[in-house]
Order: structure tokens, then C-alpha cells, then sequence
């Protein structure tokens, strides 16, 4: 438990990730990963290339499955919670469709999840205002800079009002 006795939104217990290699091999990526994430705490991953920052990222997404350990996401297993759609993520690299307007971009969990219309473009609209880019709406993605490209992920990634 926490402080004040709230339960983790993220609970990571002796979390290994090997990955094998072509050579038969193997590649240590996590090893024993003990991580226990607060309501409303914000933390940063740091470390130098290849330490595994982005692995310990995707496993707790449930994107990449531990070798050993457990990963609980709001109570859940990391599975469930993704299924459940509780957190928003937003990848390195923006991962835009380019044929999707910014706007469009932004849209498209809220149509994934079948939510109507008119809530669509407003919620995109807010989500773009909240990231300083409510005048690119009808720009495509390679019409923006990098940083305003990822800016847009991160608009997409919150519009649907992930829990984290």
C-alpha cells in the first residue's frame, strides 16, 4: 500500500524481461523490478539508452508479456486494465496516420469506442486546445514540427479520459 493507505495504480513485483536473440541468445532487459506507482504521483523513468525504460513502459502496458513477476494496473492484471482501456499511451515516435487529418488523428479511439459525432469533434477540439493546437485541426500530420506531431499523440491519448 501507499501512503494513506490507497491502493497503487501501478504495482510492479520481481519483474524480469529476457528477450531472446537470432543467436540463441539472450538480452536482460528488466531484472527483479519492484515499482509501486501512487494515485496522482507523477515519476519519471531515467536512465541511459537501453536500460530498459521502455521496456518496463510496454510491460506494464501489456504490450510485451514479463519473463517473471506480476504487473497490477488500478487493481488489475495489465491485461485487463488495457482492456479496460484505463490508461492512455503515447509511444516515442508520434504514430500518426497520415491520411488523418490532426483532428481526425485525434478522433479516432472516441470512434473506435463508437462515441457519436458531434461528441467526437468536440472532445478533439478540447484535447487539441489543451495541447496548443486548436488552430492546426485541419493540418495533416506532415504539415507540424515533431514536437507539435507529439502533442497530437498525446491529445489522442487522453480523449478518451483514461484513468492514467
Amino acid at each position: 500500500m501507499t501512503e494513506a493507505g490507497t491502493a497503487p495504480v501501478v504495482q510492479i513485483s520481481g519483474v524480469d524481461k529476457v528477450f531472446g536473440t537470432r543467436d540463441k541468445g539472450s538480452t536482460v532487459a528488466l531484472s527483479g523490478i519492484d515499482l509501486e506507482i501512487a494515485p496522482r504521483e507523477f515519476v519519471s523513468l531515467i536512465g541511459p539508452s537501453g536500460c530498459g525504460k521502455s521496456t518496463l513502459l510496454r510491460v506494464i502496458g501489456d504490450l510485451v508479456q514479463p519473463t517473471r513477476g506480476s504487473v497490477r494496473v488500478n487493481g488489475k492484471t495489465a491485461e485487463q486494465a488495457r482492456r479496460d482501456r484505463d490508461y492512455g499511451m503515447v509511444f516515442q515516435a508520434p504514430v500518426l496516420f497520415d491520411w488523418r487529418s490532426v483532428e481526425d488523428n485525434v478522433k479516432l479511439p472516441l470512434e473506435i469506442l463508437g462515441r457519436d459525432k458531434a461528441y467526437r469533434a468536440k472532445r478533439a477540439r478540447e484535447m487539441l486546445e489543451l495541447v496548443e493546437l486548436g488552430d492546426f485541426t485541419k493540418h495533416m500530420p506532415y504539415q507540424l514540427s515533431g514536437g507539435m506531431q507529439q502533442r497530437v499523440a498525446i491529445a489522442r491519448a487522453l480523449s478518451f479520459e483514461p484513468r492514467i
